[in-house]
């Protein structure tokens, strides 16, 4: 046989620890399973993604896999959180309000009038316009 099955305690390691550990840190936690044998099976539940590069857009981490998809990395670990697609009305908010904190634990789950209100009402998060040019240029 050879072949040993994966039980799902263990896919749900893989959800919680690989998108912002990698197999090193699965394999602490399942110590018999082989580094490629974990990167296999990540990939096989949609867990791990061929990213290419990844680089900074307006303050989050965007993700580009081999096929020129783009990914939001808050909005890929929100989703391995819940083990489930986001809906496209789902937004992912920053607790703290660093963008680049993509801790699961600082990931909530809201609607666009929900996010709203948060960067309204909260001075953490509130949006900040950037006044342009020298301020004795601004009547």
């Amino acid at each position: 046989m050879g072949r040993k099955l994966w039980t799902e305690e263990e896919e749900q390691v893989i959800r919680d620890e690989f998108p912002y550990g990698g197999s090193k840190a699965v394999q602490e936690k399942l110590p018999h399973r082989a580094i490629t044998a974990i990167q296999k099976h990540a990939q096989k539940i949609g867990v791990k993604q061929g990213v290419k590069f990844f680089h900074i857009n307006d303050g989050y981490i965007v993700l580009e896999a081999k096929r020129g998809q783009k990914f939001h990395l808050h909005r890929l670990i929100m989703e391995a959180k819940l083990g489930r697609r986001l809906r496209p009305d789902e937004i992912v908010h920053h607790i703290d309000g660093n963008k680049m904190n993509n801790h699961p634990d600082n990931l909530a789950i809201t609607n666009r009038s929900e996010h709203a209100k948060i960067h309204r009402d909260d001075e953490i998060h509130r949006f900040v316009a950037e006044p342009q040019g020298q301020p004795e240029d601004i009547v």
